[in-house]
């Protein structure tokens, strides 16, 4: 064949190939999430699918077992809660709007309040506009925005159940068909099998990272601070939980953002006692759980170093939503990975290079 004529025909069919991956990618984009999810529930949960079906030895039966039990040990809980917190968010906005405005009136006029707007305009010569009546519309406004907030979650209900349904329905065929699935992965990739299998080793090192030495921690710190807040009697405790576990998330913040804040209402509110109980339970308790169980939990091959973790989170919650939190690390862990892998294959090329193909010098 004429090598004009079969090079035109490569540049044809790569350029045909590029038109195929890219109308696949947008054919594929609105259900990245569920398959992301999918993704890491089964990895997550395989080991377990391994054992049930080392004793059901029929995949299918298997498959729908292991999805029982990501049911009953995943999805069911967190829409319980879900369901709690929006129920107590709904009161808690109502409470707000009652009682907020006569505590912030009192303190205004010979509270706390009071005391930091004539310092501020003492020391700075700044006058903060601290009306009761505009306090007090502050605190119907915000409330209003809780309310609005609970029932734009509520009518997001349907599609969360159909994305859920999605998520399982793969899920199943991640079960039953995973380990031909992982088996074909390092040959679909442009890398040498070796190649393609550290990538992979390194995917799976971040996603189980980011689970246990995050998710996990981050529930465990948010539980732990709904239970104080509960014992204290403080308003919603559910609430407050769930906030603590979402800033937990966050490298770098914590959920010092919410328990130390709350401490020191307490204190201002003249509640000494629950002050300082809470501030000792969240700086001795709360806050060591993540130095006591996260190099437990994530290991060594995959740690990062905090500041790429928070601005890979960051980054991946901007362009991924809240699969940012997984989604961000592994891309940066992945393309560290290859770029790994390119640096390698280009000085084994250059040491393999003739003498007279080499730099001078």
């Amino acid at each position: 064949m004429n090598p004009q004529r079969a090079q035109g025909q490569w540049l044809l069919l790569l350029a045909a190939a590029g038109v195929a991956v890219f109308l696949t990618w947008r054919m594929l984009q609105p259900f990245l999430s569920v398959l992301i999810w999918a993704a890491v529930l089964a990895l997550l949960f395989y080991p377990l699918h391994r054992r049930i079906l080392a004793r059901v030895r029929r995949p299918a039966l298997a498959a729908a077992l292991s999805i029982l039990v990501v049911l009953a040990t995943v999805i069911v809980p967190l829409g319980l809660i879900g369901s709690a917190v929006a129920a107590e968010l709904a009161r808690f906005a109502t409470q707000a709007q009652e009682s907020a405005g006569p505590w912030l009136e009192s303190q205004l006029a010979s509270g706390w309040l009071s005391d930091l707007r004539t310092w501020l305009a003492e020391r700075f010569g700044i006058e903060l506009d601290l009306s009761p009546a505009g306090v007090a519309e502050l605190a119907s406004n915000a409330s209003q925005y809780l309310l609005r907030g609970t029932v734009s979650v509520v009518g997001g209900l349907l599609g969360a159940i159909t994305k859920l349904v999605l998520v399982l329905f793969t899920l199943y065929y991640f079960f039953r068909d995973g380990e031909r699935l992982v088996g074909r992965l390092p040959d679909a990739l442009p890398l040498s099998r070796a190649e393609a299998e550290q990538v992979l080793r390194r995917t799976d090192d971040i996603i189980r990272a980011s689970v246990n030495g995050t998710i996990v921690v981050a529930a465990l710190q948010g539980l732990l601070g709904g239970l104080m807040f509960a014992a204290l009697g403080l308003s919603a405790p559910l609430v407050w939980g769930v906030v603590m576990t979402l800033f937990s998330l966050v490298p770098l913040a914590g959920a010092f953002v919410v328990w130390g804040p709350a401490a020191l209402f307490l204190a201002a509110s003249g509640a000494w006692g629950k002050a300082l109980v809470l501030a000792a339970f969240g700086a001795g308790v709360i806050g060591v759980v993540d130095n006591l169980l996260r190099p437990r939990l994530v290991g060594e091959r995959a740690r990062m170093h905090e500041l790429t973790v928070f601005f890979t989170v960051l980054g991946g919650i901007q362009l991924f939503g809240m699969l940012g939190f997984l989604v961000g690390p592994v891309l940066f862990a992945v393309t560290v990975a290859l770029l790994d892998i390119v640096r390698r294959s280009g000085a084994q090329a250059a040491g393999a290079a003739p003498p007279s193909a080499r730099a001078p010098g």
